[in-house]
């Protein structure tokens, strides 16, 4: 997995700040900052794709967020009432279930 940082100059303009760095140790993959509008960052985005596709793993583990116990519960139940009823991968159900929260 790659992860693209988009619009950063408006991340900027908003007096903001990030840590690529911090990023991509604690995501465990690269994280690559464009501009699209001027492509800023693309070669560098296409660099870490190749690599990607050449050595891309067989396997990956989900990142999992802890959250309250409360917001914990109710994820697992409706997690569990979504894979019931759909035959879709437990790390996608965790990730559906997630945004219907949000």
């Amino acid at each position: 997995m790659v992860l693209v940082l988009n619009m950063i100059d408006d991340l900027h303009r908003s007096g903001s700040d990030y840590d690529l760095q911090v990023l991509e140790e604690r995501l465990h993959c690269p994280v690559v900052v464009t501009n699209a509008r001027s492509c800023q960052g693309l070669p560098e985005l296409h660099d870490h794709l190749i690599e990607f596709l050449r050595t891309k793993p067989q396997t990956t583990t989900p990142l999992e967020l802890p959250y309250p116990p409360l917001l914990q519960q109710a994820l697992h139940q409706a997690s569990q009432a979504l894979s019931s009823d759909f035959n879709f991968s437990p790390a996608f159900v965790r990730w559906l279930t997630i945004q219907f929260f949000n």
